[in-house]
């Protein structure tokens, strides 16, 4: 071998070798410097960033820093390889040089609005029996994983803003603080009128205000007082009349039931008990709902998060048309999703009435059913939630899934039931990233 190539070959190991701080030699490396920045808004699981030398970062709710290791040097790119559930983050400065330091990539996260619905927390924190204000230790063997037991990714949460308007930063909705019509920091000033459907249609002034749809309406609900509809951050909601949506469903649009906290139907030319709450859009990201049929009877929600039953309880197969649907008490319902083993999951509950209501679409109210059609074999019925209506009475919510065509069940949508009634249930799991 030529002696030449043997001492060239001795050089380049040993102008390639340093010493490390044992004092043996090991390779040097010629690394980037590390990649930090800042986070605005995260509230949710599982954003996750990566640079273009495949390191990654998975960010958890309410971080405010970041610093991601950089393998290489020279240029960096780094992305968002995964969304969180139910926001929406950008990145900014994300590429560039890292021979010097970087510190200056921004992430800054949004609510997506009603597309999140399904990780809306209700408020309730205790659990409850079938009987009138009597609630049990949770979690409870024999009322297993109701809502009350379900820690929520994100707590309700409202910021009044410096020019008195209600920010929900979960949803990023903006709301009015009060009805139209009435004014001042208490919303004591002023007279609010009811007016028809049409009319309310105009309340709001220019965009981006406008009169919330029916979803947007139950972000609003404080599910845990059955005599105050609203939650208590809207000051001066007086009882007996109900807040239009712009649903538009031919002679009938949808309304909040503030004595109730319920989603009701009422007539578009009804002029006496009608009112509107203003909301504002303008910093909710679009996002759309997105479901994956997994092929091992579970339905997942891309954006919420959440696995569902595809079937309902009684039936099977791909198309759901094995069997016959079983009515079930509230009680047995949740049994039923506790002791559900289905695609090699045994964490199965009933979901909550947020939950519940995530899977439901109202553009298709002249259809057979409201529930998304990936679906299959819905029937149109009532179903049940997990969701005790009023801090402890015997009703739970639930949701009606029969709506249009006749025969469907006039009024109520998002309403409560008897526990002791026998309903439709459909289990959920999550919420979970992939």
């Amino acid at each position: 071998m030529n002696d030449n190539l043997l001492l060239y070959d001795l050089y380049y190991i040993l102008r390639n070798f340093k010493p490390n701080s044992q004092g043996v030699n090991a390779p040097s490396q010629e690394l980037g410097r590390p990649i930090s920045g800042t986070v605005t808004g995260l509230i949710s699981i599982g954003l996750r960033l990566r640079n273009v030398d495949g390191t990654e970062i998975t960010l958890s709710p309410g971080q405010t820093s970041f610093q991601l290791t950089n393998t290489q040097k020279g240029n960096y790119l780094v992305s968002i390889q995964r969304q969180p559930l139910i926001q929406s983050c950008t990145l900014t400065n994300q590429s560039g040089n890292s021979e010097s330091a970087v510190t200056n990539l921004i992430v800054n996260c949004s609510g997506i609005g009603v597309a999140g619905i399904g990780l809306w927390d209700t408020g309730l924190s205790d659990c409850y029996t079938n009987s009138n204000s009597i609630s049990v230790q949770c979690p409870n063997p024999l009322f297993p994983r109701q809502d009350g037991d379900i820690n929520p990714i994100s707590a309700r949460s409202f910021t009044v803003l410096g020019d008195g308007n209600i920010k929900d930063n979960i949803s990023g909705l903006i709301w009015r603080p009060c009805i139209e019509g009435w004014s001042g920091a208490n919303c004591f000033t002023g007279v609010a009128s009811t007016s028809n459907f049409a009319t309310a249609q105009s309340k709001c002034g220019p965009l981006p205000w406008r009169v919330p749809s029916a979803k947007e309406l139950m972000s609003i609900i404080d599910f845990t007082n059955p005599s105050y509809g609203v939650v208590s951050v809207f000051p001066n909601h007086p009882g007996g009349f109900f807040l239009w949506s712009n649903e538009d469903f031919g002679s009938q649009s949808l309304v909040l039931n503030i004595n109730t906290g319920a989603i009701d139907l009422l007539s578009k030319l009804n002029t006496a008990v009608g009112y509107v709450q203003c909301v504002n859009d303008s910093e909710v990201v679009s996002v759309p709902v997105n479901f994956t049929d997994l092929g091992n009877g579970i339905i997942r929600d891309e954006v919420n998060g959440l696995e569902w039953e595809k079937c309902i309880a009684g039936l099977s197969g791909a198309n759901c048309s094995v069997g016959t649907p079983t009515y079930v008490t509230w009680q047995a319902g949740l049994a039923y999703c506790a002791n559900l083993n289905l695609g090699g999951y045994s964490d199965w509950r009933m979901p909550n009435i947020n939950e519940l209501s995530s899977i439901v679409d109202f553009s298709r109210f002249s259809l057979s059913t409201t529930i998304d059609p990936i679906f299959t074999g819905s029937p149109r019925d009532k179903y049940h939630s997990s969701t005790t209506i009023g801090n402890g009475n015997q009703y739970s919510g639930q949701w009606i899934n029969s709506v249009g065509n006749f025969p469907y069940y006039p009024g109520n949508y998002q309403t409560s039931n008897q526990k002791g009634t026998s309903y439709l249930t459909r289990c959920v799991r999550g919420p979970s990233v992939p």
